[in-house]
């Protein structure tokens, strides 16, 4: 239930952009100036890495590429391109960090652990790879990692809500409620309008015994998010099932 819900925050798993360093009418269209579609800017930087008069920036049109293949869901051709641009720039954290999304899009998470640990050496204040990996540590169950990690790119971060929403759910995963409805307190604070956070201080109310507030709160993100009401509703039904029936309260 928490992964499919909070574990995806368009935020971190955003993809960095490079541009070419020559640009050109196919460099242009490669970095996806101009509104090109996918299809068309994987053209664009396939016909640059076949031209042999066209010699500076391939990393970056690799790396721009092995984007375009990751939006396109054909995460084997992403990561054969993010190699090829790691062995031509593999000093660039930003190339490691968009790897291990894609590793983690297949996933295979202990490899986006590396690819995430790598940019971090390389960028030690990339506090994007720091959440990333600590989504990576979530999935894998190892949740004290994960904290360790969130509170990191925290630090580097402050002012970014899913980030200690992320950490709510993992110290949830501990057991340490209060500790978790506290990270959601904090992400709301900062996004008032962040779903995923009134919907896990919902759920760890429920935990605590707190049946009216953590209702509450699950009717406060199904108001903020209706088109997903369905998803919040289904867990909704398996708190209700959780919690004593005289805790139930009707819908708001």
């Amino acid at each position: 239930m928490k992964k499919t819900v909070v574990m995806l925050p368009a935020l971190f798993y955003a993809l960095v952009s490079v541009a070419a360093a020559q640009q050109s009418p196919n460099a242009e269209l490669c970095e996806g100036h101009g509104g090109a579609v996918a299809r068309d800017r994987v053209a664009a930087c396939t016909r640059l890495l076949t031209d042999p008069n066209y010699s500076a920036g391939r990393s970056a049109i690799y790396f721009d590429r092995g984007n375009v293949y990751d939006e396109l869901g054909q995460y084997r051709r992403a990561i054969q391109d993010y190699g090829q641009a790691i062995a031509l720039k593999p000093d660039d954290p930003n190339i490691y960090y968009n790897r291990g999304i894609t590793y983690k899009h297949l996933g295979q998470y202990t490899r986006a652990i590396q690819d995430y640990s790598q940019a971090i050496r390389l960028k030690p204040d990339y506090a994007n790879a720091y959440n990333n990996r600590g989504n990576a540590y979530d999935h894998l169950g190892q949740y004290t990692r994960a904290i360790q990690d969130y509170s990191q790119a925290i630090r580097l971060k402050p002012d970014d809500a899913s980030t200690y929403n992320n950490r709510g759910w993992a110290y949830g995963s501990l057991r340490q409620y209060n500790s978790a409805i506290q990270d959601f307190d904090y992400a709301i604070q900062l996004d008032p309008k962040h779903v995923d956070a009134y919907s896990g201080r919902g759920y760890f109310y429920g935990k605590l015994g707190q049946y009216k507030r953590g209702l509450q709160d699950l009717n406060a993100a199904i108001r903020l998010n209706p088109k997903n009401s369905d998803a919040y509703w289904g867990q909704s039904f398996r708190l209700r099932e959780a919690w004593p029936v005289q805790a139930r309260i009707p819908r708001s």
